[in-house]
């Protein structure tokens, strides 16, 4: 699943698809581990929201995910 906006670069789909052939049964992008296009996401969602939000499901599942709202 991608964002329809064009907002992902779908160049590194293959390093999911090889994720996935591994035995992944999940895997998920992240947009804090790229460059963010300036003005692509608001300030309070890029450095509080999405911090938040990303923080408490990870400690609870115990993930290396930084970023749970990724539509990649």
């Amino acid at each position: 699943m991608a964002d329809s906006d064009d907002s992902y670069d779908l160049s590194n789909i293959f390093e999911f698809y090889e994720a996935l052939k591994e035995g992944y049964d999940f895997v998920i992008g992240n947009r804090f581990k790229g460059k963010l296009e300036k003005g692509s996401m608001p300030f309070l969602n890029k450095y509080v929201g999405n911090p938040i939000l990303s923080y408490i499901p990870k400690k609870i599942f115990k993930t290396p995910n930084y970023d749970y709202h990724c539509g990649l």
